[in-house]
C-alpha cells in the first residue's frame, strides 16, 4: 500500500473494436468500471481530418447534461425555500430540468432519470422537500456517469459497422476491463491491452487513502504530478500541518481546530446531507485535527494558550549546525518582541525552509534516478542540492565573514571551492554539453536565485507567528479592569476572529510555501 500511495499507479493502454448494436452496452460496462479513461489518439485525428473515418459527435448532448446539471445544483439549494404543499415554484424548476432531459432523446438511458424526475415532483406536491432533495441527488449521479458516457463516446470512430476506441486503464484492472468489453459485446470485439511505450502520455491517476484526500486536492491544484512523478500528497500530509502549526502555535487553538475535526468525523459517520461549505469541513476532519496537534505541538514550544503568554512555560532545545546554535522552542515570541531579540526565530525559519527545499530537491532528485534519467540527474538536482547544502552550511559555519570577500577567499578558500564553486562548475558544464551554454547559464542564475529568495521568504513562519501571538494577546488587554462577563465575552470573541482570520491566513501561507517556495 505504501509504494501504491507513493507512486502513479501503473497504466495500460486498451485498443478496441466492437460491432456497432453492442455499443451501448460497452459504453454501460465501462462507465459502471468508474476507471477507463478514454483518449483519442493523434492517428485517429489525422484520419478524421482526412475523412478516412468519422468521429461520433455528442456535443449537442453535453452541452445538455452541463445545463442539466447546473440545474439540479441550483434547484437542490432553492428546493428548501419551497415552503407549502403544491408550491408552484418547486414545479418549475422540475419541469425545466424535464425539458432539458427531454430534449437530448436517449429514452433508454434516461429513463430512470425521469421515473425519478417525476419521484421528485410528487414529493414536492406531498411536501416531502427531504425525500426530493434526495432523488435530486441521485438525478446528478445518474447524469454524471451519462455525461462520462458522453465525453467516452466522443473520443470513438466509425469504420463501417464497428466502433473504434481506446483508453488507459490502472494496469491490475485491465485484463478485467479487456474480459468485460468481450462478455458484453457476446464476442463480436477485438480487444488489447499494451504497455505505455516512450512518446505515450499516461494519465495521472493517484491512489490515495480517503484521510489524505484533502492534502490531494492542496498538491494537485497546483498541477498534477507526472505519471513518472511521485505523488505529492503524502509528503504534503506530513510537511503541511508541520508548518501550519509553527506559525498558529497556540494550545488552545490547536485543542479548538482538533474538536472541530473530531465533530466532523462524528458528523460524517452520522450520515446526512450537508450544503457544500458545511460539507468541506465534515469531509475533511482528518485535516483539522492533524492541524490542531501540530498547533497544539508549537504551543507547547512557545508557551502560549489562548493569548496567555506566561501560563506554561514553553519547553524546546538547541541544536547545533556548524558553529550556530538553532532554539527550536523554549522561548515566548511576544515576549522575544518586547525585548528585541528575534534573530533565534529567524534563525528557526530558515532553518526550517532549509530542510523543507533540501527535502524538495532529494525528491525530485530521487525521481529521476528511478526513472534512469542519470544525466539530468547529474546536471540538476545533484549539483542544485550539492549548492544548496553547501550555501547553508556556510551561512550557519562562517556566518557573518560570507560578507566579507577577502576573508572568505583567504581563510575559507577549500570551503568556497567545496561548497560553491565546484557543483556551479558542474551546472554549467554538464547543462551546457547536453542543452547548450545559455540555458545552462539560464538555469544556473535561476537556481542560485530562486534559491536564496526561496529560503528567505520563509521567515513569514516567524512573522505569523508573531502576527498570531499579538493578535491573540491584544484582545486579553482589551480585556483587563472589565467586568468577569464582559471580560469573558471579549476573550472569546478574539478567539473566534484569530480562529478564523489567523488561520485562514497562516492557511494561505503554508499552500504559498508548498507551491511556491518548494
Amino acid at each position: 500500500m505504501g509504494w501504491r500511495m507513493l507512486k502513479p499507479l501503473k497504466m495500460k493502454k486498451i485498443r478496441a473494436i466492437t460491432y456497432r448494436p453492442y455499443f451501448h452496452k460497452v459504453v454501460g460496462i465501462i462507465a459502471e468500471s468508474g476507471v477507463f479513461h478514454p483518449f483519442l489518439s493523434s492517428e485517429a485525428e489525422d484520419w478524421i481530418r482526412k475523412g478516412l473515418v468519422r468521429r461520433m459527435d455528442v456535443s449537442r448532448d453535453l452541452s445538455r447534461v452541463d445545463g442539466i446539471l447546473g440545474s439540479i445544483d441550483k434547484f437542490a439549494i432553492e428546493v428548501s425555500e419551497v415552503k407549502s404543499i403544491g408550491d408552484p415554484s418547486g414545479f418549475k424548476f422540475i419541469d425545466e430540468i424535464i425539458g432539458l432531459v427531454e430534449d437530448i432523446g436517449d429514452e433508454e438511458s434516461l429513463r430512470e432519470v425521469k421515473n425519478l424526475l417525476e419521484d421528485c415532483k410528487r414529493s414536492i406536491a406531498e411536501g416531502y422537500i427531504d425525500t426530493a432533495k434526495n432523488s435530486l441527488y441521485k438525478i446528478r449521479d445518474l447524469m454524471e456517469s451519462y455525461k462520462f458516457s458522453l465525453e467516452f463516446m466522443s473520443s470513438t470512430f466509425e469504420v463501417c459497422d464497428c466502433i473504434v476506441f481506446e483508453g488507459w486503464v490502472p494496469a491490475e484492472y485491465a485484463e478485467k476491463v479487456c474480459e468485460d468489453i468481450r462478455r458484453v459485446s457476446e464476442g463480436y470485439a477485438i480487444v488489447e491491452a499494451e504497455d505505455p511505450g516512450e512518446e505515450d502520455h499516461p494519465p495521472t491517476v493517484i491512489e490515495t487513502p480517503k484521510p489524505l484526500k484533502v492534502f490531494e486536492r492542496l498538491a494537485v491544484a497546483y498541477g498534477l504530478p507526472s505519471y513518472h512523478e511521485f505523488n505529492p500528497a503524502l509528503f504534503f500530509s506530513i510537511t503541511f500541518p508541520i508548518i501550519f502549526g509553527l506559525m498558529f502555535a497556540d494550545i488552545g487553538h490547536g485543542l479548538l481546530l482538533l474538536i472541530l475535526g473530531l465533530a466532523c468525523i462524528w458528523a460524517r459517520r452520522r450520515g446526512g446531507r450537508y450544503g457544500e461549505i458545511i460539507g468541506y469541513f465534515v469531509d475533511n476532519g482528518v485535516f483539522f485535527i492533524a492541524l490542531g496537534l501540530s498547533s497544539i505541538i508549537g504551543g507547547l514550544l512557545y508557551g502560549d494558550i489562548f493569548g496567555f503568554h506566561d501560563v506554561i512555560h514553553p519547553i524546546g532545545f538547541n541544536i547545533k549546525v556548524g558553529n550556530t546554535w538553532i532554539p527550536i522552542g523554549g522561548y515566548n515570541p511576544v515576549m522575544m518582541l518586547e525585548h528585541g531579540n528575534l534573530m533565534p526565530m529567524f534563525k528557526f525559519a530558515l532553518f526550517v525552509g532549509a530542510i523543507h527545499i533540501v527535502l524538495g530537491l532529494t525528491i525530485n532528485l530521487v525521481v529521476k534516478l528511478l526513472n534512469r534519467e542519470y544525466l539530468e540527474a547529474l546536471t540538476e538536482p545533484i549539483p542544485w542540492l550539492w549548492l544548496y547544502i553547501g550555501l547553508i552550511y556556510m551561512v550557519f559555519t562562517l556566518k557573518y565573514d560570507i560578507f566579507n570577500i577577502v576573508n572568505l577567499f583567504s581563510q575559507h578558500l577549500i570551503i568556497v571551492i567545496v561548497a560553491v564553486i565546484l557543483p556551479l562548475i558542474l551546472m554549467i558544464m554538464g547543462k551546457g554539453l547536453l542543452e547548450g551554454f545559455m540555458e545552462a547559464a539560464s538555469f544556473t542564475f535561476e537556481a542560485v536565485i530562486s534559491t536564496i529568495g526561496n529560503t528567505v521568504s520563509y521567515g513569514r513562519i516567524m512573522a505569523l507567528l508573531l502576527s498570531h501571538g499579538m493578535m491573540s494577546s491584544m484582545f486579553i488587554q482589551l480585556s483587563y479592569g472589565m467586568p468577569l462577563p464582559v471580560q469573558i465575552a471579549v476573550i472569546a470573541l478574539g478567539t473566534f476572529l484569530v480562529m478564523f482570520i489567523e488561520g485562514l491566513i497562516v492557511f494561505v501561507h503554508t499552500v504559498r510555501l508548498h507551491w511556491v517556495e518548494w
